[in-house]
């Protein structure tokens, strides 16, 4: 499509009005309005997609997801994780979007404090077997929620739960949607959808258990 914004191509190309919905549809803006706005502490990571910033919005601490170049917008994991974070508006700990580039993969969100579930459970933190339990069962109620808003994560591991809060009150946050699902797409039931998730979950428990 010529003259097409890289958010217009990819909503064309994936049969979307719009990211979010009527009542949490997400802000849009051009790739330099959005960085006159923002001002970057440090590189967060990166991944096969792009990297993730720490950034300043409007005084107070956000992410910034920038997407690598590439111009094949259909399956485009950027874009479709705003969708999903819009439509979520915080169940599950999901992130909030605060905006999206027109021109550019990007997002503003915003900023989760914590430690990803790996990490604080590796280095211990002086947690205890309630706190533990607290946790997994975050875990698996966040989770739980997202299902319930009539989606699948998907990508469940330990660098994607963030553990917030202090101890006695641990609390968690499922971040990166990227890979996130409707329910009964694919031609696979809500059912095993969700039983795929939760068994991902489980396995993730496992692993640190150890």
């Amino acid at each position: 499509m010529s003259g097409a914004s890289l958010l217009e191509e990819y909503l064309r190309c994936n049969n979307m009005e719009k990211l979010g919905t009527d009542d949490k549809e997400v802000l849009v803006k051009s790739y330099v309005e959005l960085m006159a706005e923002v001002a970057v502490i440090k590189k967060l990571g990166f991944g096969v997609d792009g990297q993730v910033l720490l950034v300043t919005y409007k005084g107070q601490k956000a992410c910034l997801k920038v997407g690598y170049e590439q111009r094949d917008v259909f399956g485009d994991e950027t874009y479709w994780q705003a969708h999903i974070m819009a439509k979520l508006d915080g169940i599950g700990g999901a992130p909030k979007v605060y905006a999206v580039c027109s021109d550019r993969k990007v997002i503003l969100m915003e900023y989760v404090e914590g430690t990803p579930m790996e990490d604080f459970y590796k280095s211990g933190y002086g947690i205890d077997s309630f706190d533990r339990i607290r946790i997994e069962n975050g875990v698996r109620r966040a989770v739980k929620q997202i299902h319930k808003a009539g989606y699948m994560h998907n990508d469940i591991h330990e660098m994607n739960v963030m553990v917030c809060g202090q101890p006695g009150n641990y609390g968690v946050r499922i971040i990166d949607f990227g890979k996130s699902r409707l329910l009964n797409a694919e031609g696979m039931s809500a059912e095993k959808m969700m039983a795929r998730d939760l068994s991902r979950v489980e396995a993730m428990i496992n692993r640190l258990k150890f």
